[in-house]
């Protein structure tokens, strides 16, 4: 795909990544009731709204990485994940510290994705000044209508790998307590670590030649 074509792709995901916020954002604002009964904790209605929010901020992250792993910006990429993951750890901890509990959490987590948006977007609109300025309605219609088979073909296998590897944490949560699923959640991003950073490399390098 030409330049022109790609920066439409990449302000057609951003777009398409709002709406399903948005509808997230309206769900949880009807359904949280029903949320916090599941769980069995009212007081943990308010972190839902963190929802709609992570998906925004990750789905432009996202977005934005494919276009720099594209260019072949490897650099920028590993330098904004390493951001990415060391505000988020530090502010968790310094909440953790303060005693923020899982407010503390989320509030560091959903930082972490912001500031990481935000640099991303920083250097994308510097880098790719000229690209941005061939975005035009029209051509994300031609863009959506050109690939809709992607999104349909990928979104139910994202949903389910996603759903297989939280639901655990939410059961968890459910049947045994904050406590036990926390040590499940440490657990799980340990032990996932090293094959994560393995698998992400080689697909990084794959995509962009694929």
């Amino acid at each position: 795909a030409s330049d022109e074509e790609a920066v439409n792709l990449l302000a057609l995901a951003v777009v398409i990544a709002f709406g399903v916020s948005l509808a997230a954002g309206i769900s949880v604002w009807k359904l949280n009731l029903t949320f916090a009964n599941f769980l069995g904790h009212s007081e943990k209605l308010r972190w839902f709204y963190a929802v709609p929010i992570t998906i925004f901020l990750t789905s432009c992250c996202s977005g934005i990485w494919s276009w720099l792993n594209r260019e072949k910006q490897y650099g920028i990429i590993s330098k904004t994940k390493l951001y990415n993951s060391g505000i988020i750890s530090v502010l968790q901890l310094i909440f953790g510290l303060c005693k923020a509990g899982v407010t503390g959490l989320i509030i560091g987590y959903v930082t972490g994705w912001l500031v990481t948006t935000l640099i991303l977007a920083n250097e994308f609109c510097k880098r790719y000044f000229r690209q941005i300025k061939a975005i035009e309605l029209a051509k994300l219609k031609q863009a959506f209508f050109c690939y809709q088979n992607f999104p349909r073909f990928d979104v139910p296998t994202t949903f389910l790998y996603t759903l297989t590897n939280q639901l655990p944490f939410i059961l968890l949560n459910k049947f045994f307590g904050d406590m036990v699923a926390g040590f499940y959640a440490l657990t799980h991003r340990v032990l996932g670590a090293p094959g994560a950073l393995i698998g992400m490399a080689v697909w990084q390098v794959f995509r962009e030649r694929a």
